[in-house]
């Protein structure tokens, strides 16, 4: 016993050293203004400052399809949004929740267990069915950037795939935890109703934008996991600040997910809910792999401070005792609740009532 008491509390201490680096790396990029953004990302785009209503978008002759990966892309936000607008979007989604509100409970919670839109051969041998979970707030701009740029790689890469934008409703504090063990309770519930349960959950922010389309999204299995964005342009594509942690693009089975307990429920605000899953990937014996620098590089849209996602002053605290308290706090404590579902032609959006900080 006390072996394995003193075994956590290295582990979490060693945790906890890591998060403190991995913010000062974050704060040092985001103030000194040493890092610039790659050449191949548009500062200027439209999409970067507003909403861009799509009849302000020209026409561009583009067809989605599956074919020969691409390698090395050029990340190019205008392009993207008028992929989007032209192709692959559309302003006015259907709310599903509105759209059957005159039936029953029972019903109404049927129809919106099963919204989902599926791309790709829902019976191919050997392609692996993939659920993209997005974490979400107030980022239309950005949803447009990285779906218009993600879903032909997804198509290229002749994926069967579904994208989930989970988004946090309200105005307390962010929690990407909850909104993740949102996502992926109802992307497994989906999928299970569906007949065609995903094999391999994709954790992406929204912000993260793909630059190799050689790097498959795939999930490895067994007691292996999959940290994908090893570098990234805000850090300058520095492999330290991605090493430590698995935020940005991380893929997992469903039994990998489910035996960590998923997500810590508990960080309110920026920071840490990353760096106390890796905890939870070493304490439970998972092995984190991760492609070479210049095939996991991904571009990060710049954006500002969210004010409702501001730096989580009690995280060292809440890193502490996450990995003593796992088995307790993520998946099977969840209490958030899904309010509407709303589908696009691409995606389903999820909106979710995470709740509030107690």
């Amino acid at each position: 016993m006390r072996i394995l008491q003193s075994r956590n509390a290295h582990l979490s201490s060693g945790i906890v050293i890591l998060s403190i680096i991995s913010f000062l790396v974050y704060y040092i990029a985001g103030n000194t203004g040493t890092l610039t953004v790659p050449r191949s990302f548009s500062r200027d785009s439209k999409a970067f400052n507003r909403i861009v209503q799509c009849n302000e978008i020209p026409e561009i002759n583009f067809h989605v399809h599956a074919g020969a990966t691409s390698g090395k892309m050029i990340v190019d936000t205008n392009t993207s949004v008028r992929i989007y607008c032209n192709h692959l979007g559309g302003d006015y989604p259907i709310n599903i929740s509105r759209a059957y509100q005159e039936k029953d409970t029972n019903e109404l919670n049927t129809i919106l267990d099963k919204a989902a839109v599926i791309h790709g051969s829902q019976s191919s041998a050997g392609v692996q069915r993939i659920a993209l979970i997005i974490p979400f707030r107030d980022r239309e701009s950005h949803l447009r950037i990285f779906v218009g740029h993600t879903f032909p790689v997804l198509c290229r890469q002749k994926n069967t795939f579904s994208i989930f934008v989970v988004e946090q409703i309200g105005n307390e504090t962010f929690n990407k935890g909850r909104i993740m063990n949102s996502g992926f309770k109802y992307a497994r519930d989906v999928g299970e109703q569906l007949n065609m349960p995903f094999d391999c959950f994709i954790f992406h922010d929204v912000d993260t934008l793909i630059e190799n389309d050689d790097l498959l999204y795939r999930c490895s299995k067994g007691d292996i996991v999959d940290h994908l964005s090893t570098t990234v342009s805000k850090f300058d594509y520095n492999t330290m600040c991605c090493g430590m942690t698995v935020g940005g693009v991380l893929a997992m089975t469903a039994d990998q997910y489910e035996k960590l307990n998923g997500f810590s429920n508990n960080f309110w605000g920026w920071g840490g809910e990353d760096d106390a899953l890796y905890g939870r990937i070493r304490q439970k014996g998972l092995r984190i792999a991760r492609p070479n620098p210049e095939l996991g590089r991904f571009t990060m849209i710049e954006h500002g401070v969210d004010k409702l996602n501001p730096h989580n002053e009690g995280r060292l605290q809440a890193l502490q005792k996450s990995t003593k308290e796992m088995d307790d706090d993520g998946l099977n404590s969840l209490d958030t609740t899904v309010e509407e579902v709303w589908m696009y032609p691409t995606f389903v959006k999820v909106r979710v009532d995470v709740g509030r900080p107690q």
